[in-house]
Order: C-alpha cells, then sequence, then structure tokens
C-alpha cells in the first residue's frame, strides 16, 4: 500500500459501492419514415431532459425504419423512464443511402435530414414504466 494512505484507499472503495444506477429503464422501440417512406440507418438518440447527469439511448433503423434503444453507457435494451428530447439524424458520411427527397439543405456537413430533427429539434417523447412504441414520421419540406 505504499504511496496510498489507507483512508484515501477505503473513501475511493465506498465510493464505488456506492455508483450504483439510480434510474429505471424501459423497454423503447418504433418506426421512422420520412414523407412516407421508411427511413433507413438513421440514428435516434433519446436523451433525458430530467436535469440530472444519465445517460442517453441510442438505436439505428433497420430498411424498414424501425428501431429499438439501448443505452449508450452500456448497450443495455431500454431508455430511462421520462422525459426525452428526442433526435433523429442521417448523416451521409455513415451511410450509403442517398435522400431524394428535395427537402431543405443539411446545416450539419454530412447530415441529410433537416436541422429539425437533429441540431434544432423540438421533439420529445416521455417514456412510461411499461416502455413505449414511438413512432416519427418526418417530414423533408
Amino acid at each position: 500500500m505504499r504511496g496510498y494512505p489507507c483512508g484515501s484507499l477505503l473513501l475511493v472503495l465506498l465510493l464505488l459501492a456506492g455508483c450504483g444506477k439510480n434510474y429505471s429503464l424501459a423497454p423503447v422501440s418504433g418506426r421512422v419514415t420520412l414523407d412516407n417512406r421508411p427511413l433507413a440507418h438513421a440514428e435516434v438518440h433519446f436523451a433525458p431532459t430530467g436535469g440530472q447527469n444519465l445517460p442517453y439511448s441510442v438505436g439505428v433503423t433497420d430498411d424498414d425504419g424501425h428501431y429499438e434503444l439501448y443505452l449508450g453507457i452500456d448497450g443495455t435494451p431500454g431508455a430511462i423512464i421520462g422525459e426525452h428530447r428526442v433526435t433523429i439524424s442521417l448523416d451521409q458520411r455513415k451511410n450509403k443511402m442517398l435522400l431524394k427527397a428535395g427537402g431543405e439543405m443539411p446545416k450539419r456537413p454530412g447530415e441529410l435530414l433537416p436541422s429539425k430533427y437533429n441540431r434544432d429539434s423540438k421533439l420529445t417523447c416521455t417514456v412510461p414504466p411499461e416502455g413505449k412504441n414511438e413512432n416519427f414520421d418526418l417530414k423533408s419540406k
């Protein structure tokens, strides 16, 4: 124990023992469409708005636009129960599919969706204890 006073080691061990999760999760899934067509390979982010430093959840849509959320810190299925700010992003650097919707020009480099769905998103979702199936029908214009 040279170089580590016993009191400091004890404090670190006590802090680690008390670092359990202080939130509950619920399953969240749904479907994302753009102009009534499935939106493939989009990233769906749910960020808790509770003011605490809580982990976000993220999912990626499949070819039919379906997604399921997982905690960003460890991949546990679900999202924290409560209110979330939702962002949906489709980055051309990560995705070979190009949109032909003719909507607003992206404001972020590489972003194919209008900023009202990502950077400037006002989308919200409340996740109840029993979970949620939340669909998003985005418009290109």
